[in-house]
């Protein structure tokens, strides 16, 4: 009978860390989906959101290791018991948009954080508790075997649940039906802390032990340098996640299937490492590490580098010129695949050589605390102090070098325990150092050429990092025009000469879709002036099109994008239309405008990486345009991307609001000025559906894409559009 009761424990056991891990990793993408819209689709919006969960995290390790110390086995799992039943009362877990949605002109980064701490403050601390505390429950119940393994077990649970929303909660449920479910999976743990404890209750165990505080116990002595790798191994590894997936995000879309690739690389190293220590072979993650960071940096250094490397591999009988790396659509996904690699390699290996130091089960809740406080130091860097100190990403190039330089170590540890002969070894260091060298400076190199800029200006905040570039001719120090970036994106040209500075260009150069959406509207009313409104400033090429009497109204949510238009392009300056500027998420300010304002034009062209943030194109978006448009007003959407088919979505919510849509290509050029555009058309406007040009280049979408997906506040999926 003890011994079925035991094994009853022990099951217990494993089945409530792993249902608090589900429980806490689920959340992350469910609540960080919900603010999105909020704070205009910002990739920095999950960053903000992982220092919330790795503080959410610290703290729970806290209060862990504080029961831990302070009571007796049996009164901890009380006191946990009744914690967990208070957060159970703070459920459910979805903000109301009347007390948290932010103001225009509210901070996102501690307004966020407030929103996060307030709706999954308790119910995340208990959570995270469950780890560490049933773990060390674990120990002392039985004390011949290690509970390191529920660790992987926890992490496990963790990966399942990060899946477990992009490949069934977010293509199936609204977010309201997935509060609802993780709000019954919680009361489910509430249920297993309760059982847990009485299976504890029920066991034959020595009272006096019982009773006694575990810190009263006898604990082996903590070792400070044990300690501080513990804090700043995790902090680097967390560091690189954060920073990496801001990288990667910036650059395509926020979507969460790119929050979630790597957070899962991020857990399985966890998982590979705690199972056993026959997965972590130091030498073969090192130098895997090591090729991997090699090659993040031959995609970062210019392109005229990268063809002397693709030169140099055939002479040595290695074909690399198949990858065209100078290519920028599909160097993109070789990009993404590469860094995740190297992001996993020297997760691999800060997790691997944590565990090689970690804590006695006596010291348990230290361990597991040091390793928490790293990861919020880490996120935290990079989530509050990189952004105010930097002005580009530099966080991911020191990120890069100190991580080769923990998988170098590594290296030069294990090859001292590959051989014992002397002479061995010592051709072994010698290679081994020649390598690393050479190694080492092709990354530094690359490091430094990325960080390095020619560009104008380069500011960055919350929404991103946005850089002004001035391009010249060709052998030419003469500068011709000026281009915005974002990340790497075009957003934006103009000329600089006086001929051509007024000339609209890029996304909205003539034969655009948008100009000829403005020339079908003034060949409709002769003479009269347009009432505009543009969603995303860019570099305010729009105003460019403006003509006396005009109004162009622009809504942008990112003051630097504001100040930048202003002082380095001068499409507003020049423009003949009277032009103003709203600061604040579109869709907020559109909201709070009481009477509808009659455009005649709405375009749709803000841009959050190289999507349009979900939350403008939405059921409930696309009513309010319907609102603010003149009955015969056009909508014109901003569909290009790389990455995601946009137009099927668009011409879906136009056919669910009664509208006609119309796909307008403009194949553009290779120079900056000439960008390729794809715009949809939407409206009821018969001249323009019936206009020459609409009809001679237009593919009409109306009733075509009825089987693509109807994406509202609630329910959206940007992995269904994938391309």
């Amino acid at each position: 009978m003890p011994g079925e009761r035991s094994s009853n424990f022990a099951w217990y056991a494993a089945l409530t860390v792993l249902l608090g891990a589900v429980l806490l990793f689920l959340v992350q993408p469910i609540i960080s989906k919900m603010i999105l819209p909020w704070y205009g689709g910002s990739p920095a919006v999950w960053t903000t959101c992982m220092l919330c969960f790795q503080s959410l995290l610290l703290a729970g390790y806290a209060y862990a290791h504080l029961l831990v110390r302070t009571f007796s086995l049996g009164w901890q799992m009380r006191v946990h018991g009744v914690v967990t039943l208070i957060a159970a009362l703070t459920l459910p877990i979805t903000p109301s948009p009347v007390v948290w949605e932010p103001r225009p002109e509210a901070e996102p980064i501690s307004s966020s954080l407030l929103l996060l701490r307030m709706n999954i403050g308790l119910p995340g601390c208990a959570r995270a508790a469950t780890g560490p505390l049933v773990q060390s429950w674990f120990g002392s119940v039985y004390p011949g075997r290690p509970p390191y393994r529920l660790y992987a077990l926890s992490n496990v649970g963790s990966l399942a649940a990060l899946w477990l929303f992009p490949l069934w909660m977010e293509p199936n449920l609204p977010s309201g039906r997935q509060d609802f479910i993780w709000s019954g999976c919680f009361g489910a743990y509430l249920v297993m802390v309760f059982l847990l404890s009485l299976a504890y209750e029920r066991m034959p165990v020595d009272l006096e032990e019982q009773l006694r505080p575990s810190h009263q116990r006898d604990k082996p002595p903590l070792v400070r340098s044990d300690v501080a790798l513990w804090l700043l191994l995790p902090a680097l590894a967390s560091a690189l996640l954060v920073a990496i997936t801001a990288h990667i995000c910036q650059d395509v879309a926020v979507v969460p299937m790119l929050w979630i690739l790597p957070l899962s690389l991020y857990l399985l190293s966890f998982i590979i490492v705690f199972d056993s220590p026959r997965w972590y072979l130091r030498g073969v993650w090192g130098w895997l590490t090591i090729l991997s960071l090699v090659a993040v940096s031959i995609v970062m250094l210019d392109d005229p580098i990268q063809e002397r490397i693709v030169s140099l591999a055939a002479w040595w009988g290695l074909e690399l010129h198949g990858f065209d790396l100078t290519d920028y659509t599909g160097r993109a996904d070789i990009e993404t695949l590469i860094y995740l690699l190297a992001l996993f390699g020297i997760a691999m290996l800060c997790h691997g050589e944590t565990v090689r130091k970690k804590a006695e089960p006596g010291n348990l809740t230290v361990f597991y605390l040091a390793i928490a406080a790293g990861g919020v130091l880490g996120t935290a860097l990079v989530a509050i102090v990189c952004p105010l100190v930097f002005d580009r990403f530099y966080e991911l190039n020191l990120g890069l070098v100190l991580g080769f330089l923990v998988a170098g170590t590594v290296i030069v540890s294990a090859t001292q325990n590959w051989f014992t002969k002397p002479r061995r070894l010592y051709a072994a260091h010698a290679a081994t150092a020649v390598l690393l060298s050479a190694g080492f400076a092709l990354v530094v190199v690359a490091q430094y050429d990325n960080a390095a800029s020619d560009d104008d200006v380069q500011v960055r905040n919350f929404y991103g990092i946005a850089s002004v570039r001035t391009l010249h001719y060709q052998n030419s120090d003469k500068p011709y025009g000026r281009v915005l970036y974002n990340g790497q994106i075009n957003h934006g040209f103009q000329f600089l000469d006086d001929e051509r500075r007024y000339q609209p260009t890029s996304y909205y150069a003539e034969g655009s879709g948008v100009q000829v959406a403005l020339r079908t509207l003034r060949e409709a009313n002769p003479g009269q002036p347009l009432k505009v409104a543009v969603i995303g400033l860019g570099t305010g090429t729009m105003a460019a099109h403006g003509e006396a009497g005009d109004q162009f109204v622009f809504f942008e949510i990112d003051d630097k994008i504001r100040r930048i238009a202003s002082e380095y392009f001068t499409y507003l300056a020049d423009s003949k239309a009277q032009t103003q500027v709203i600061m604040g998420d579109a869709r907020l300010s559109l909201t709070a405008l009481e009477q509808p304002q009659a455009y005649d034009l709405i375009v749709v062209d803000a841009f959050s990486g190289d999507a349009i943030p979900v939350h403008l194109l939405t059921l409930e978006a696309f009513e309010l345009y319907r609102r603010h448009l003149k009955k015969d007003g056009i909508l014109a959407v901003h569909t290009s991307n790389r990455h995601l088919a946009l137009a099927p979505v668009t011409a879906r919510l136009a056919d669910q609001v009664g509208w006609d849509s119309v796909l307008i290509e403009n194949s553009g050029g290779d120079s900056a000025d000439e960008a390729s555009s794809d715009w949809v058309l939407v409206t009821n406007n018969p001249r323009v559906l019936q206009d020459e040009e609409v009809l001679l280049r237009g593919e009409f979408l109306t009733g075509e894409h009825a089987d693509a997906p109807l994406w509202t506040d609630t329910f959206s999926n940007l992995r269904q559009v994938m391309d």
